[in-house]
């Protein structure tokens, strides 16, 4: 789980600097900068609503409880 983390932090944080910076020089405005670390977030936040599971109901313990298949 730690390379898929790292992956991300280093593609979608570390490009933040760089991404802003170049939109702004680009258009001059401080707006359109803005647009990519704001609606990047967003959106993974929206996908995150409908594409990850509920795990309310689950129960870790009942789980180890459970007999061990071979």
């Amino acid at each position: 789980m730690s390379v898929p983390y790292h992956i991300g932090n280093g593609w979608g944080g570390g490009l933040v600097p760089v991404i802003t910076v170049a939109a702004y020089q680009a258009t001059g405005s401080l707006g359109y900068a803005l647009i990519y670390p704001i609606v990047v977030p967003a959106v993974a936040f929206v996908l995150s609503l409908f594409l990850m599971p509920e795990t309310r109901t689950n129960k870790i313990w009942d789980e180890a409880a459970a007999p061990a298949k071979a």
